[in-house]
Parts: structure tokens; C-alpha cells; sequence
């Protein structure tokens, strides 16, 4: 958004929940159930709920498609009707119409039904999806929002081979917010580790290897960079040697 922001483009990020990072650039609609507690107990009694991991997708359909089982089709609908009132009540569905593009991460929209998007697709055409890993490999896409989708981005350079339709971009990072360098000068090599999802990043295979590293060379220091906010996380990574 900051990047569109600076190209002169009316730009704006919408989250079904806030982010537990406090990224700044966020608006929210903070809707109820989204994940967590029961959500994830009745989603994985359904099995509706993949197992998220680094794992390539091996499957024949292309591109992989959500396909929920009966149950799980059922515990959606539920919560898209919860859900409904206070998304078409909310300023940014009333809004929908005065924007020329509209971006869907993970090609979900505000339901998973696909109402409102689907909608504003027939009246404007551009509709984007973005793809950042197991929400394709796992998941798949929402068939009638990917019909749509005009453009399809992705992070993942297998994805490409997954979808006819997606074309490559690299990950957007703006350099200007990273602290300046720290170097402490104590003889100390700090390798890095940050994972948002431990599964998906490999992180009990990294940790195993850089514990015998370190185990071998003990000037070796392991940073593991975990679930804390944006800044505190961003001041960290600048008294980093190697990152991971």
C-alpha cells in the first residue's frame, strides 16, 4: 500500500482481523470466529482444516481447488451469514464501487461465499488474487472468484507451475524500515531465524542444524525472531549477521 501510496494511487488495506504484529498500514473489520479456539476444533471435526507445512503440491488437479467436504460447506455458510450483516454495513462495502482494482490476498474475499466481490467484478473487471503459499498448495482457490480474477500474483515461485494464470512478483519490502545497522562487538556471529508459521518455514529442521552449528563454533549465536511486534522484530533483524 505505502508503495501505491507513493505512485500517487488511492490505496487502502482491509483485514478480516488485525494483525497480531501491529503492522500500522491496516484497517479491520475485526469480524468474529475468523480462527483460533473453537474455530479450529470445529474445523478440524469437519476436515475442512489442511495441515499447513512447506510441502510441495503433488496433486493432478491444476490449479488446486477448494473443495470442502459436505460438513465443512456447512460451517462456512454459517459463519458467511454471521458475518454478512456487519460486512455490508461496514464503510468499505459501501465504499467497493469507487475503487478501480480490488486485490484479494490468499484469493479470499470479505465471504468466503465470494458475495460483494463477485459483484463488483461484473460491474468493474478488475479483480486481482494473490497467492502467498499454502493458501493455494493447501487450500486452493474459490473457483468462482478465481473465474473472475483478472490477474493472479504470487509470491512462490512453484505456484507458477500450479496455476496457468499466476504470474511471479517479488515480496515488496521497503528498506527505509529497517533500524540502522547494530554491530556488537563482542566476537559473536548471530545467525537469524524468523518464521511466522514454524511448518511452513521449516524451522525445527533450521534450529536442529544451526544447534550443531553452534555446537561446533560456539561464537555462534542463534537469534530466533518469533512472534513479537513489527518494530521490536525489525530492531532484531538489524544486529543480524546472517539471516535464515
Amino acid at each position: 500500500m505505502r508503495a501505491e501510496r507513493l505512485a500517487g494511487v488511492d490505496s487502502q488495506i482491509v483485514t478480516l482481523m488485525p494483525s497480531p504484529y501491529g503492522h500500522p498500514q491496516e484497517d479491520s473489520l475485526n469480524l468474529p470466529l475468523f480462527s483460533g479456539g473453537i474455530v479450529s476444533k470445529l474445523r478440524t471435526l469437519v476436515g475442512s482444516s489442511a495441515p499447513i507445512d512447506n510441502v510441495r503440491y503433488r496433486g493432478e488437479q491444476i490449479p488446486p481447488v477448494w473443495n470442502p467436504s459436505p460438513a465443512g460447506k456447512i460451517l462456512f455458510a454459517l459463519r458467511d451469514f454471521m458475518w454478512d450483516f456487519k460486512v455490508k454495513n461496514s464503510r468499505w462495502v459501501r465504499e467497493l464501487d469507487s475503487y478501480d482494482a480490488l486485490a484479494l490476498d490468499g484469493g479470499i474475499g470479505f465471504l468466503r461465499s465470494g458475495k460483494y466481490v463477485l459483484g463488483w467484478a461484473e460491474r468493474h473487471g478488475c479483480l486481482i488474487t494473490i497467492y502467498y503459499g499454502s493458501d493455494l498448495r493447501k487450500r486452493g482457490v474459490i473457483p468462482r472468484i478465481d473465474s473472475a480474477a483478472r490477474y493472479v500474483f504470487t509470491f512462490e515461485f512453484d505456484h507458477t507451475l500450479i496455476h496457468p494464470g499466476a504470474k511471479f512478483m517479488f515480496y515488496p519490502f521497503f528498506a527505509d524500515d529497517m533500524p540502522p545497522r547494530r554491530v556488537r562487538d563482542d566476537g559473536k556471529v548471530r545467525i537469524g531465524h524468523s518464521p511466522t508459521r514454524r511448518s511452513t518455514k521449516g524451522t525445527d529442521v533450521i534450529l536442529t542444524v544451526l544447534e550443531r552449528l553452534r555446537k561446533k563454533f560456539p561464537q555462534v549465536e542463534i537469534v530466533l525472531i518469533e512472534g513479537l511486534p513489527y518494530q521490536k522484530a525489525l530492531e532484531l533483524k538489524s544486529e543480524i549477521d546472517i539471516f535464515i
